[in-house]
Parts: C-alpha cells; sequence; structure tokens
C-alpha cells in the first residue's frame, strides 16, 4: 500500500497528463478548424494583418508562422509597428520577424524602424524597437536607434539610450 505523499504524486501525475492531453486535442481541434478558414481566404494574409493591430494578435500570429515566408514577409511593417507598442506579445511578434530570411530582413527592416521612429515617437517606441533589434541580433542597426535617442531632445528618450550604453 502506498504512502500518501505517493498517492499525491501518482495523483499529480495523472492530472498533468490529462492536461496536457487535453491541450493537445485543443490543439488538433484548433489546426482543424484552421483549415477551412485558409480555403475558404483567398489571400489569408491580408485578412489576418489587421488583427495583428488588435486582441487577436498572438492569434493571427499563429497562423502567419504556418504561411510560406513570401507571404509573410508583406506583413513586416504591421510586426515592426507592433513590436513598437506592445509589451505583452513581443517574444511572438519577434519570433515571426525572426523566422524571415536573414539577409532579406536586414536588407528590409531599417525603414520600417525609422517609420516608427519619427518625431513624434515615444520613449517606450524607441525602448520596443531596441529590445527587437537586440532581440534579433541587429547590432547595427540597434546602435543607429540607441545613437538617435542619444540625441533627442527629449529627456526620456535620451535615458533610453543611457539605458543601453550601460
Amino acid at each position: 500500500m502506498g504512502s500518501r505523499a505517493e498517492d499525491q504524486v501518482n495523483n499529480q501525475t495523472t492530472s498533468t497528463e490529462e492536461l496536457w492531453l487535453a491541450y493537445c486535442r485543443a490543439e488538433q481541434a484548433a489546426d482543424e478548424a484552421l483549415r477551412p478558414f485558409l480555403a475558404a481566404v483567398p489571400d489569408p494574409v491580408a485578412f489576418l494583418a489587421p488583427d495583428l493591430h488588435r486582441s487577436g494578435r498572438v492569434y493571427a500570429l499563429r497562423v502567419l508562422e504556418r504561411r510560406p515566408e513570401v507571404e509573410r514577409r508583406r506583413v513586416l511593417p504591421d510586426l515592426v509597428t507592433v513590436a513598437s507598442t506592445t509589451v505583452r506579445e513581443l517574444r511572438f511578434v519577434q519570433s515571426a520577424i525572426a523566422s524571415l530570411d536573414r539577409t532579406w530582413l536586414e536588407a528590409n527592416i531599417e525603414p520600417h524602424v525609422w517609420r516608427q521612429l519619427g518625431p513624434e515617437a515615444t520613449d517606450e517606441q524607441y525602448r520596443r524597437l531596441a529590445e527587437l533589434l537586440d532581440g534579433l541580433g541587429l547590432a547595427d542597426l540597434l546602435n543607429q536607434v540607441i545613437e538617435r535617442a542619444a540625441a533627442s531632445t527629449d529627456e526620456n528618450i535620451r535615458e533610453v539610450a543611457e539605458d543601453w550604453k550601460s
């Protein structure tokens, strides 16, 4: 006869296994529900792009990751915009951007970053984009962003540069 502690471990293991199986079934159901959507929508990426700016962002990113890279490239401007304004989903957005061909990304991301860092940019946008570029390993562009932040007349933006330099 097992001890009470052994019984608790066995119950926890069963419960954990059941939770994992429930998650797997939910993922499978989501995959099955996605198929008719993808078949019905002529341009899934164009359909999903607006959701990158709304509460369905994580779900849109999950669908986008299954699309061919040539399609995902079209939403780079949206992804950079979202990265400049979100904290919670930054790692999901960063992952979506990082999934793009490195050479293509290096040649195409810069104008989208500068578009976000125009005259009305906030310190939070500078901070989020610095985090993004650091996470992507785009050191040259990151250094340019930090240099621009350091030259800003806004003390909060200059503080971003100070934080990155220290």
